[in-house]
């Protein structure tokens, strides 16, 4: 009985110490801090402290069988502090230059039937580049049933970071509102780094949040959907690998004992 509850109670740890470790990762996004006049781009010089970027996604699904194959684009409009939006002024952004990033993904549809009301699927690809767009000069036009998403005016654009995917899920609500959660890797290239200047190294996963009305997809009947929405990206870091390592081998540890002891 003693060798029972002493198991009981390492799991109780183990549960624990996985519960805190997903309260960390739930906690309000970290501060970082950009220079747009470090790339050129003109406008306030940095470093800006922001904590997230706001903005509206486009594109056009495939339905392919239970799965989506779709590409588009993503907009940012605005820098966000502590809540508060952060206007041209303080960052430039929408004036004195513009961001974005163009993406690829694919999910598989895992509960209720594929574009129907109540659906969720599962992210299977997802892949995206960053730019930087010097003097805010694209234009962007939306998907339709008709038209993939586009964006013209991007010959001199200025990679800033490319990700792919971590996980996540899509998915269409009673009302048929659409909704997209994913974590992607988040690297920057040299240009990048000098846009994204902290922390130093900076943040090695982005997060990603977009919804919509229930009245803005667009169904066609040839299984095609055409979907606009807004969201937020925000940013954090892989957890250490260093100290998940201790911790499972001092849990290992302890269950060697514990075995001995039942010998």
């Amino acid at each position: 009985m003693k060798n029972l509850n002493f198991s009981k109670r390492l799991s109780l740890i183990a549960s624990g110490i996985a519960l805190a470790l997903g309260m960390a990762s739930a906690q309000a996004s970290p501060v970082f801090a950009i220079d747009p006049s470090a790339l050129g781009l003109g406008g306030p010089v940095g470093p800006i402290p922001v904590d997230s970027m706001y903005g509206a996604a486009s594109q056009l699904l495939h339905t392919i069988g239970n799965t989506h194959e779709a590409a588009g684009y993503l907009s940012y409009s605005t820098f966000v502090l502590n809540g508060s939006n952060l206007g041209a002024n303080i960052t430039g952004l929408n004036f004195n230059y513009g961001i974005y990033l163009t993406f690829t993904l694919k999910d598989v549809v895992t509960t209720g039937t594929i574009n129907q009301a109540n659906s969720i699927n599962t992210l299977t690809e997802l892949s995206f580049n960053m730019y930087a767009d010097p003097g805010n000069a694209n234009t962007f036009h939306q998907a339709t049933l008709a038209n993939e998403s586009s964006i013209d005016g991007t010959a001199d654009d200025i990679p800033l970071a490319f990700g792919d995917l971590v996980q996540g899920t899509s998915s269409f609500n009673s009302l048929l509102g659409a909704a997209l959660n994913a974590n992607t890797t988040f690297n920057l290239t040299p240009q990048g780094k000098l846009f994204f200047v902290d922390p130093v190294p900076f943040y090695d996963l982005m997060f990603n949040a977009f919804n919509n009305t229930t009245q803005a997809p667009v169904f066609g009947p040839n299984g095609l959907v055409a979907i606009n929405a807004a969201g937020v990206s925000d940013f954090n870091r892989v957890p250490e690998p260093g100290s998940l390592a201790l911790l499972a081998l001092a849990l290992l540890g302890v269950h060697a004992v514990n075995r001995r002891r039942q010998a």
